[in-house]
């Protein structure tokens, strides 16, 4: 179909594609690929960031915390807030990833389901207030094989 064309690149048949994971480096610069489980607990957020691979996958495996949830923006936030754009507020009850700038959407779906975007999608893992929030994730990119 035309989506799958456009997210995708192609129209179908992937199995005739990579899956290239996102790499992350830890503090020696060993790099470490996703997926990977990302634990929140109590205070715990994601700063807003685009994931730069063709599409992300998190699946909700925990949903007994209160607070949290991944919010979704339209847009990077005007020129007026750049210089703010990544002050996250932990306390605050709108759940704003920058100071006057609102999610277009937070999703906060129960343990087991399934979201996927795509990797330009700016982003966040909103503050957990209470409990731990635990998700598994993964950002890749989907290449032709080689012949």
């Amino acid at each position: 179909s035309d989506l799958a064309l456009q997210i995708l690149g192609c129209k179908s048949n992937l199995r005739q594609r990579n899956v290239e994971w996102y790499e992350e480096p830890n503090a020696q610069g060993q790099l470490f690929p996703e997926p990977k489980v990302n634990i929140y607990q109590e205070g715990g957020y994601f700063l807003p960031h685009e994931d730069g691979k063709d599409l992300t996958l998190l699946v909700v495996l925990r949903d007994s915390f209160e607070g949290g949830g991944t919010a979704f923006y339209r847009e990077p936030p005007s020129e007026d807030n750049k210089e703010e754009e990544e002050e996250v507020l932990p306390g605050d009850n709108n759940n704003k990833a920058y100071k006057g700038a609102e999610p277009e959407s937070i999703a906060k779906p129960p343990a087991g389901t399934a979201i996927i975007w795509g990797g330009s999608l700016l982003h966040m893992a909103l503050p957990t207030t209470k409990g731990i929030r635990a998700v598994y994730v993964g950002s890749f990119d989907l290449k032709e094989k080689s012949q």
